[in-house]
């Protein structure tokens, strides 16, 4: 899956301000309602669901646009450098997530649901990464196990797919609120009915 993809299902199913907000959302101190980029757990789930994808491949392309040397595109296996394969198995295992997650459990409990969203991360590319290409190492230490899933880059109507699920949870989101109702002057009024 694309990143900007994983970003919008890791805030919308783990943020306040989606689906782990319930029928309320994200409030403030007061219990009053709050926007989406005034609620930590949406950046906090946005982070978590970054960890795979920048700490691989967001570091190389860094290091490729310092350099002067970024070129758009799949780069070729035999020109990546050994570490985007170590952070790569790291990031991409739910052996490790768990234990990053146990550690949260008992250190920093509020980030636990926003967390969620890096998990969820490896859960969304395990069917979407063939082994051709860059499999999700999803037991790693424990064993090199991966499925051969179908690659996303070749296929659009798999985006098409998560991108209909992500729709489909937004508008679950926004029907448990109360849905968009049109106000009597005509407006919108997307504040939640109770």
């Amino acid at each position: 899956m694309d990143t900007l993809a994983h970003v919008t299902i890791g805030t919308i199913a783990c943020s306040r301000s989606g689906l782990a907000g319930g029928t309320r959302g994200a409030v403030n101190a007061e219990g009053k309602p709050v926007y989406f980029w005034s609620d930590w757990t949406f950046w906090t789930a946005a982070g978590f669901a970054l960890i795979p994808d920048l700490s691989s491949f967001g570091a190389f392309i860094i290091q490729r646009i310092i350099s002067g040397n970024f070129v758009p595109g799949k780069p070729e296996l035999d020109t990546l450098p050994e570490y985007v394969f170590f952070n790569y198995n790291l990031t991409y295992s739910l052996v490790i997530a768990a234990g990053v997650g146990f550690l949260l459990w008992f250190f920093a409990r509020p980030i636990v649901i926003p967390f969620i969203s890096w998990p969820l991360h490896i859960l969304c590319d395990i069917p979407v990464h063939s082994r051709d290409y860059f499999p999700t190492p999803f037991l790693y230490p424990l064993s090199d196990y991966t499925i051969d899933g179908i690659s996303f880059g070749g296929n659009p109507w798999v985006i098409y797919t998560y991108w209909s699920i992500i729709l489909i949870l937004f508008s679950t989101v926004v029907l448990m609120r109360g849905g968009i109702r049109l106000k009597l002057n005509g407006g919108l009024d997307t504040e939640s009915s109770g």
